[in-house]
């Protein structure tokens, strides 16, 4: 029967190898270290990212948020202009298209 001393390679032939199992206990100790180590730095790169994301995230709702309002207020100011002065609107229209026109006409030569 085995005890809990007489376990593994260590025992056998009534021999002790004692030289090679000193260092498990600190070599585990070591790479549990690295282990803990290197599942913290995931962790704080998981959460940087996120963080990151978040902040990327807001920033587009808040452009978009932005662009928004300032078309709709430009919009309501060209209604504006267009209500008050109707016979300027028109005018101005007139010359667009009239510029489009030259624009687009064949060229006399």
């Amino acid at each position: 029967m085995a005890n809990p001393g007489n376990r593994g390679v260590g025992s056998m032939g009534g021999t002790s190898h004692t030289g090679g199992q000193g260092n498990r206990p600190e070599e585990q100790s070591v790479v549990g270290t690295i282990k803990d180590k290197a599942s913290e730095l995931a962790s704080n790169v998981a959460s940087s990212a996120e963080q990151a994301w978040d902040a990327t995230r807001q920033t587009a709702q808040n452009v978009g948020s932005t662009v928004a309002s300032s078309t709709e207020d430009a919009w309501d100011s060209v209604n504006s202009f267009m209500r008050r002065y109707p016979v300027a609107t028109f005018f101005i229209g007139a010359g667009f298209g009239f510029l489009l026109a030259e624009l687009f006409a064949p060229r006399r030569g």
